[in-house]
């Protein structure tokens, strides 16, 4: 942002001459970087003090002396086993005089041995990385390579999926997900982002079975009753971007863009729904193509999916998608551009450490918004702002840190300031960069975003070469939004006044974040748009730059003002608290030209009293051309009984408009349909409960009306309620969320009939089962002896870190089993692994556990487990 020059930011200037501030700042020597001032310092730090580990002998904190320059990977797997076995070479060259000996990240493998070229070399291997010593010594620049034969058992970076009691038509496959740095689970690596190399593999499979990973496929054939598949890849790739997936597929072209084929590779039970949630890949990829000004990069472009995973993965030229991505109507086609987006931004550059990790993340989750955007999509462009704007605002109040943090946590590091604070960064520099332009003239962000993304093809970035592509092509400064929005924590948190005068109004904004004195700029600067309304609804809108914690604007907008509006855009990211009456309120909700404007004024109103005490509120909220505006009010209106007659018109107007749903708009309507139908005072009759079982198994197949549908079901707490789920989940697929769903509505209605089956899905293969099971049993608190060994089991032998301490967690509430489970979860807290970076988790889930069964007093060394750092899964 901090280009405070009114040559870029037009309107400023303008406001000049409505707005004065009261304490009499010259606005000539406001503080503001000069353009030759350097780059702040922390933007420039080293990559190996990168999200360095607190243990100072952990491997991910030693150097990397060399250059990667190619892998070839030659494999033999078996999707049944997850057994892997084969030969990794590192084509490598010294970047130090005198490099003497090589470290190579291999964990938890089988060494078979090591090769320097044709000759057996000694090594040294403790588990988490081998230690090669190189014949001669190497000088600088100087290239050798060093081949590793290695067995790796089925790891987290491995995962298996196969049919169960419960999903008997599962493919049985398995798939490699390996985001920051799990690579070094499944072949020796140097696994950092900033090792990026061409990438060769030849794998072995059994017969029967099709296996995908990056690149160009060479050849597909049979040899000696297995299956060889050749890959290889001559653009540079990162080791968390290579992908191996492996099963029975059916694969279908699903089209091509400018000669470059795209194809799907899907489990057969769910490819009829895959089709339809991937059919508009050619389009995203030319409104991305468009946005960045670079036609999509690679050669190829697949989507394989993975059945029973919990999240998607940009695999470089090859992306994974959840099975619970597929739904059959598109409500998750934001995902399958999200992944998309990312083989520009994360793949073809990739952030060089993890501290720059919202350069992928940030960028990938604002182009959805721009697909919708350029596709008349409304509701669903709405829908991501305000995801973003509600999922950062709510982290940041609970942990805020830099966006680009100098040593990030790279355990936690996957959270809402990557992705949701990401793009809302990546939208303000759209704004303040396009600020100057007139309409119809050159979109400027989008040249410096070519710009950057030609700049460093195939390589590595940091924000500051983003930093550095903005200037150029604005010629101003960045380098004061860059200290505020992206090297420092926190966002404005703005309280708004205003007092009419006989002939102005007096706006008094004060920034109520906590201020930090350390900081060069203890305050943030920024320009927001203010649009200022009448009684008549006349309005007028105006630019002012805030730039100090108090301060005060005299505009003369010719009218008395009735009702405020700041930011109607959603352009800042400011949490903005306006202090007017209802009547304010009304106004803009009346007259706002803006949709998120409107939204707010609504939200504002719910939060001031109830509905029914507004007719006009009413009446304007029904004639809204927002389907947006309108789910979100069900969520409001739907708290009490006496709001059913709005509810009912409501949902038949939207009802009306079904072609416009997206995910939020289905599930607000479900949710109301179920409402209704719990509200009515009468039950449902064997004829309805009938027909509703006859909608689930054979009626529009979407997520938000099978969910109305088991809501209305759960409703009536009957044995054969029950006994529909289970048939229903034994008898075909259906998505996760289907799935999910189900076991939540057995879980939350239990008897002895369901009792074993939900036992027999605790057993299930799936990770993502686990969850969903486990914390339904959490909420529920169950108490079930049959428990304790399916949760030891779990705790003991989970390959996931969080489904171990799910594990745990629901062994704390096992009071019957008290003795025997306190007797465990000692020795959880206790417990010494080969696994320092995870070990404080486990043990502190264990210490919270043996608190929630008041276990008897256990050592010292338990009762100090410290407490780790805040863990978040994974989601691309």
């Amino acid at each position: 942002m901090r280009v405070q020059i009114c040559g870029l930011w037009l309107g400023l200037c303008s406001v000049y001459a409505f707005a004065t501030n009261d304490e009499g700042i010259d606005w000539k020597n406001i503080k503001r970087p000069s353009r030759e001032q350097p780059i702040h310092e922390s933007a420039l730090s080293d990559p190996e003090l990168e999200a360095r580990h607190p243990n100072d002998n952990h491997p991910r904190n030693r150097p990397i002396p060399i250059t990667v320059t190619r892998y070839t990977l030659r494999l033999s797997a078996n999707p049944e086993t997850g057994l892997l076995n084969g030969i990794s070479t590192i084509f490598f060259k010294s970047r130090t005089e005198n490099l003497d000996t090589l470290t190579v990240d291999a964990y938890d493998m089988q060494i078979a041995g090591v090769k320097i070229g044709n000759e057996e070399t000694p090594f040294v291997y403790d588990g988490q990385t081998v230690q090669v010593f190189l014949h001669k010594a190497l000088t600088f620049m100087e290239s050798s390579v060093v081949q590793i034969r290695y067995t790796a058992k089925r790891s987290q970076s491995f995962f298996l999926a196969r049919p169960d009691a419960v999903n008997p038509r599962r493919m049985l496959g398995a798939y490699t997900f390996t985001q920051p740095e799990e690579s070094r689970k499944w072949f020796p690596c140097i696994d950092r982002p900033f090792a990026k190399a061409p990438f060769e593999l030849q794998l072995s499979v059994p017969n029967g079975y099709k296996a995908l990973s990056n690149g160009t496929l060479i050849s597909a054939h049979e040899v000696d009753g297995k299956n060889e598949w050749h890959y290889q890849s001559s653009q540079a790739i990162a080791p968390y971007l290579v992908s191996l997936a492996i099963g029975r597929y059916e694969v279908h072209k699903i089209g091509e863009f400018k000669g470059k084929p795209l194809t799907l590779w899907s489990p057969p039970a769910i490819t009829a729904a895959a089709l339809r949630d991937t059919a508009r890949t050619k389009a995203m990829m030319e409104s991305i193509s468009r946005f960045t000004g670079l036609d999509y990069p690679f050669p190829a472009y697949t989507q394989s999916i993975a059945d029973a995973w919990e999240v998607s993965m940009e695999h470089q030229t090859a992306s994974t998608l959840g099975a619970w991505v597929i739904t059959g109507d598109g409500l998750d086609e934001a995902t399958v551009v999200h992944e998309l987006a990312h083989q520009w931004f994360g793949d073809w550059v990739t952030p060089e450490t993890w501290s720059d990790l919202w350069l992928s993340e940030g960028f990938a989750t604002y182009l959805p918004y721009v697909f919708f955007e350029e596709n008349a999509a409304h509701n669903k462009a709405l829908g991501e702002i305000d995801e973003w704007r509600e999922g950062y605002f709510t982290e940041a109040k609970k942990s805020a840190h830099a966006l680009s943090p100098v040593i990030p946590d790279i355990d936690s590091m996957f959270d809402a300031h990557a992705y949701e604070k990401g793009a809302l960064v990546v939208k303000f520099m759209r704004y303040l960069t396009n600020r100057s332009t007139a309409s119809g003239q050159e979109d400027k962000f989008r040249t410096a975003v070519q710009l950057y993304l030609n700049s460093h093809a195939q390589k590595t970035v940091r924000h500051v070469d983003l930093q550095k592509a903005l200037e150029t092509v604005t010629d101003q400064s960045w380098q004061v939004f860059f200290d505020q929005w992206v090297r420092s924590p926190g966002h404005p948190e703005l309280s708004v006044a205003f007092e009419n005068k006989p002939d102005e109004v007096i706006l008094k904004i004060t920034q109520a974040q906590s201020l930090d004195e350390k900081r060069e700029w203890p305050t943030f600067q920024f320009p927001i748009e203010v649009e200022l309304f009448a009684k008549d609804g006349r309005s007028m809108r105006k630019v002012i730059e805030i730039y100090n914690s108090i301060q005060e604007f005299h505009i003369r907008p010719g009218f008395q003002v009735v009702g405020l509006d700041f930011d109607p855009d959603w352009e800042v990211p400011a949490e903005v608290d306006i202090q007017e009456n209802l009547a304010g309120h009304l106004t803009v909700f009346t007259y706002a030209r803006s949709e998120r404007s409107r939204l707010d004024a609504m939200r504002a109103i719910f939060a001031e009293q109830d509905l029914l005490a507004s007719e006009d509120f009413a009446r304007l909220l029904i004639l809204d051309k927002s389907l947006y505006l309108k789910a979100d009010a069900l969520d409001k209106l739907t708290k009490k009984p006496a709001n059913r007659p709005i509810v009912e018109r409501l949902l038949i107007d939207l009802r009306s408009r079904d072609k416009e749903w997206d995910r939020t708009i289905r599930t607000a309507v479900a949710a109301a349909q179920a409402w209704l139908v719990k509200t009515r005072g009468t039950p449902l009759t064997p004829q309805e409960e009938a027909a509703l079982q006859e909608e689930f198994r054979h009626g529009p197949l979407t997520v938000g009306e099978r969910k109305a549908i088991l809501e209305k079901l759960s409703s009536l707490s009957l044995p054969r309620t029950q006994t529909f789920a289970m048939e229903r989940l034994q008898e075909s697929f259906w998505s996760m969320r289907d799935r999910g769903q189900l076991i939540d509505l057995l879980v939350k209605n239990p008897t002895d009939t369901s009792l074993p089956f939900i036992l027999n899905a605790l057993q299930s293969t799936g990770i993502y089962w686990f969850r969903n099971i486990a914390m339904s049993l959490v909420t529920a608190e169950y108490d079930k002896k049959e428990l304790v060994p399916i949760l030891l089991a779990r705790a003991k032998s989970a390959s996931v870190l969080s489904t171990r301490k799910y594990a745990i967690d629901l062994l704390g509430v096992q009071k019957s089993s008290k003795d025997s489970v306190c007797n465990e979860l000692t020795e959880f807290a206790k417990a010494r692994e080969q696994k320092p970076d995870r070990l404080d988790e486990i043990r502190l889930a264990a210490k919270n556990a043996m608190e929630n069964l008041d276990c008897p007093a256990a050592d010292d060394e338990v009762s100090q487990a410290p407490h780790p750092k805040r863990s978040k899964d994974s989601q691309s």
